[in-house]
This record gives structure tokens, C-alpha cells and sequence, in this order.
């Protein structure tokens, strides 16, 4: 299977969830002056070849915040070619025995889900997810930029929030960002930032152009099989959110190197004889971290799985070190250097 697919080509998206948001107040309402019609939203949520690959991934985050897709064809790591690729490297291992995906195993299971059968007569249960996540960088980069060019971090309110008529008052309530009303107007803005040209004529010098340059291609590569993995049971949700690494718990935030070093320092406890011992710990952080129905199908033994066989199931690991480290646009443009080198590669 090649590994430049667009996965986001396989997503469906739900002409009725669209007609329905279009009449909700907090919906595609707030954006009807644009367009009030169900099909043209369909059309501009569509992957298109002929726009930039940071548009379409914006468009793709916009239309997922708002739940326009179809159940089960909502997120690209749970796309046929995903998990058809996952499903071959699998079986390209000798220790694999059979391998049943997503609703294989019940009607209830989540369709990322791999339950593994090994020779040795065990079984592990796996999910899909995807290697190296784009939004967290790119939320960051446009942060920075729109900062600077209202001279304010309440730009939120002199950009999308005016522009769209959102409540401001959600941005205040206890001092908490009311996220999961902003988010999706919040990712249409910053495409149509990318369709009018306007973030380009935002940065200064080639240092940004050059970031920009870089989320561009990283873009292109987030959303194929080459980025895709697997992960162990509930670890999809975690480890972007509140999850750290097992022994120097660093918050993982979706990176690649920081989940190698967490499954690492799993792998090294249960080689000391302490399997029991990750295996509780693990699922009481999953279960603090919001995960709750299934955790006993996290095991050690998934973790030492997939370090066994890392070479076959990953690709190369970016290694951050120095400026990558950093939250500015050179920390940025180092880690989409380093990412891009090993998806390409």
C-alpha cells in the first residue's frame, strides 16, 4: 500500500448533521452568510486537491468540531487504508498468529481497535492512532503570529470571535476557555486566513516563511499510512491529552519520541519483574486521563510488544533536541524538520 494516501479522502461526511447544524444557534448558523446551503458545505468540507494541504487540514479539524462526518468515517486513523496498512505490518510479523480489527471483536468495540493473536498462544488488544499530530505546532504558530499583528493575546476577540458574532462572555465564565464552542470556528478562521493569503503576508522574516513552509509539508504527510501506528488500549485518547511518561513524566502531548520514551520506561519496569505493577498504575492514569470502559485490555505485555517490534510497526522517531524544544517559531520549524525528515525518508 502506498504510503502517500490521503486518508482524509476516505472520510464521509453526514449531509443531515450539516442541515442540522445550519440551524443551530452555536453551529454552521453563525456562518449562513456564507452559505446557507447543506451541499456547498459538503463541497468546501471535502478534501480538494487543488487547495493547500494546511486549508484541507482545517477544514477537516472545522468540520470535526462541528460532527459533521459519519459515525465510524469520522477521524483518519480509522479510514480502510489505516487500518489496512496496520493490519499488513502486523501480519508481516512472524509472532502474529491472526489479527481481528474494530467490530471483529463486537459490535460495541471501537473501530480502531486491533485485537492481536501471537504464537505463543497470548493475545494483546492495540489501537490506531496517528505517529506525529500537526494541530498542537500549528495552533501555536498561528498564536504567535496573531499576537504580534494585534499586539494583544485577547486577539481571539478582535478576530474570529467579533468576525463570526460569537458570545465573548464563553472566553470568561470562571476564567476557563469555553473550547468546545470556539474550536471550530476558531480552525475555519485559520483557513481562511491560509485561502485569502493573509497569513503569508503576516510573517516577517524567513524564519517564518520557512516554519510556515515546513507545517505546509507536514501537512501533506499527517493524515498517511507513513504516519500512521499503533498504540496500546485507550493510549489514542491519552497520550494527547493528560497522559506523561511512565518514570520521568513528561506530559506526552501526542509527540512520537515522548510515547517511545513512556512505553521505554513501561518496558524497563516490566523486565524487572514488575508487569503487575504497570499494568495497575497504567490503568489508574488512563482512567484519571477520562478513559473508563475496557482498561484491563491495557497490558504490559502490549507495550513490550510493540518495543519488540518497533522497527517493523514505527517510523523513524524524531529526535528534538535544543531549539526543537522550544514553544517559538524555531522550536516549531525544528520539529516539523525533524518530522518531515523521517516520514519522507
Amino acid at each position: 500500500m502506498k504510503k502517500s494516501i490521503e486518508l482524509k479522502n476516505y472520510l464521509v461526511l453526514d449531509e443531515a448533521k450539516i442541515r442540522e447544524s445550519l440551524n443551530e444557534e452555536d453551529g454552521l448558523k453563525k456562518l449562513s452568510l456564507l452559505s446557507d446551503k447543506a451541499d456547498e458545505w459538503k463541497e468546501r468540507f471535502t478534501c480538494q486537491k487543488d487547495r493547500s494541504a494546511l486549508e484541507n487540514f482545517l477544514l477537516y479539524r472545522t468540520a470535526g468540531a462541528f460532527g459533521l462526518y459519519q459515525k465510524d468515517a469520522d477521524d483518519a486513523d480509522i479510514t480502510p487504508p489505516a487500518l489496512e496498512a496496520l493490519k499488513e505490518r502486523l501480519y508481516a510479523l512472524p509472532c502474529v498468529q491472526a489479527v481481528k480489527v474494530g467490530k471483529e471483536n463486537g459490535v460495541d468495540e471501537k473501530d480502531r481497535i486491533f485485537h492481536v493473536y501471537l504464537g505463543n498462544g497470548k493475545d494483546i488488544w492495540l489501537e490506531s492512532d496517528t505517529a506525529n499530530s500537526l494541530m498542537g505546532d500549528l495552533g501555536k504558530f498561528f498564536k504567535i503570529i496573531l499576537t504580534r499583528e494585534w499586539k494583544s493575546r485577547w486577539w481571539p476577540e478582535e478576530t474570529y470571535i467579533k468576525k463570526y458574532d460569537l458570545d465573548p462572555d464563553r472566553r470568561k465564565q470562571n476564567q476557563k476557555i469555553d473550547d468546545v464552542y470556539y474550536k471550530p470556528f476558531r480552525y475555519f478562521y485559520f483557513s481562511e486566513l491560509i485561502s485569502s493569503g493573509q497569513i503569508v503576508d503576516m510573517l516577517e522574516n524567513d524564519m517564518e516563511r520557512e516554519c510556515y513552509a515546513q507545517i505546509e509539508e507536514r501537512a501533506k504527510l499527517t493524515h498517511t499510512p507513513a504516519n500512521m501506528i499503533l498504540v496500546p488500549y485507550w493510549h489514542n485518547a491519552a497520550r494527547g491529552f493528560k497522559l506523561k511518561t511512565y518514570e520521568t513524566r513528561q506530559t506526552i502531548n501526542d509527540r512520537l519520541d515522548l510515547t517511545m520514551q513512556d512505553f521505554q520506561e513501561m518496558e524497563k519496569e516490566t523486565d524487572a519483574g514488575n508487569a503487575l505493577n504497570v499494568d495497575d498504575r497504567r490503568r489508574e492514569e488512563l482512567k484519571n486521563a477520562g478513559c473508563r470502559k475496557g482498561l484491563e485490555k491495557f497490558t504490559a505485555e502490549s507495550v513490550k510488544f510493540l518495543m519488540n517490534q518497533k522497527e517493523l510497526l514505527f517510523p523513524a522517531i524524531p529526535v528534538f533536541k535544543g531549539a526543537a524544544e522550544q514553544k517559538d517559531i524555531q522550536g516549531i520549524l525544528e520539529r516539523s524538520r525533524a518530522i518531515n525528515r523521517t516520514l519522507k525518508g
